[in-house]
């Protein structure tokens, strides 16, 4: 969901993987009360939210494919922060003022609860903020580090930022007394993303990258769905463990994800750039702005019944993605406003 390449430098195989992100992350929003609920909806839900579980590492990883390899002053990071900080207070109020009216959720102190954030699905933007600032010393380090220091940190941060808490979740236990964790989970996906784009980008087997790819994301898939599904039945409730983003299937999801998208995409730039393109470059804007039409449109359809999960899930994520579209066209040609869906 970076923001930072210019009309003549896009890639649009990024592109592609922030559209196909983005509707993940609505997927994720549709589906999470039949998952929770663990009832009727509950199979349906769980292979659709398992399938999107890698949306938000796939943002991380883009965004340190466009910001890493680049030289950041603190005027620049502080620019960045800005463009994200005026559309992020300003959806916060208006999330607040939905919900005091629609759903009767008063905040006394509207200030204090967005500094401390999140509202509602906000947390991602304080987690790009954190990730701004920080720009310093992770682009130094990848423009700086050699081919092996940056694949060593990356198997590191693999290890202490997914491997590790994935089975004390799962164990209860600590299994190493090493504090591995010195790279947070979304700082791992930025270095990771970086790290296999420019690895990628040196390849010309794309047919056996994007295969490999593609497979590493199903594999990755299904461990998360299965691996949910018996956790759950274990448990006698629904179980988020292998929903985590850190989770190692999460993890080698994403990175199939990528991998084939960057391996497969990439050579085809005329195809994505008419048909996914767009969508991929307005992904902050539906970001911002998708949960009120997709709570609206998510109650006028489960109104009319009839329809299975399996339907009408995936037909809210259209007509939402295709609402916020709308909305964030029509917001970036308002002056006064268009800050707020850069």
């Amino acid at each position: 969901m970076s923001m930072s390449m210019t009309s003549n430098t896009r890639d649009f195989s990024l592109d592609a993987l922030k559209a196909m992100a983005i509707c993940m992350v609505v997927m994720i929003h549709i589906s999470a009360p039949g998952f929770v609920s663990f009832g009727e909806q509950w199979n349906a839900a769980l292979v659709y939210d398992s399938l999107s579980r890698i949306s938000v590492p796939i943002f991380f990883m883009v965004t340190g494919s466009v910001l890493l390899d680049r030289e950041h002053s603190l005027k620049s990071i502080f620019f960045k922060v800005k463009l994200v900080l005026i559309p992020l207070v300003a959806w916060s109020v208006i999330y607040l003022i939905y919900n005091e009216h629609v759903h009767g959720q008063i905040v006394k102190n509207w200030a204090l609860e967005i500094v401390q954030g999140p509202v509602l699905h906000m947390w991602f933007v304080y987690a790009l903020i954190g990730a701004y600032l920080f720009l310093p010393l992770t682009s130094r380090f990848f423009r700086s580090a050699t081919r092996s220091e940056k694949l060593w940190v990356t198997l590191l941060a693999i290890v202490g930022s997914s491997i590790l808490p994935f089975f004390k979740d799962i164990t209860g236990q600590l299994w190493l007394g090493i504090d591995m964790a010195y790279v947070p989970i979304y700082s791992a996906y930025m270095l990771m993303g970086a790290v296999l784009y420019e690895e990628l980008n040196k390849r010309d087997n794309v047919v056996s990258l994007g295969l490999v790819g593609l497979a590493a994301w199903v594999v990755g898939t299904l461990i998360t769905i299965f691996g949910t599904y018996f956790k759950s039945i274990g448990d006698g409730r629904y179980s988020i463990v292998y929903f985590n983003y850190y989770a190692p299937s999460v993890l080698l999801a994403a990175l199939g994800a990528y991998t084939f998208f960057i391996s497969v995409f990439k050579r085809n730039t005329v195809f994505v750039s008419r048909k996914i393109g767009f969508l991929g470059q307005q992904t902050f804007g539906i970001y911002m702005c998708h949960m009120i039409p997709l709570q609206i449109l998510g109650e006028l359809i489960s109104r009319t019944g009839g329809l299975s999960p399996w339907v009408w899930y995936p037909l809210i994520v259209m007509l939402t993605i295709f609402a916020s579209l709308i909305i964030v066209a029509i917001i970036q040609r308002i002056p006064v406003i268009r800050h707020i869906c850069p």
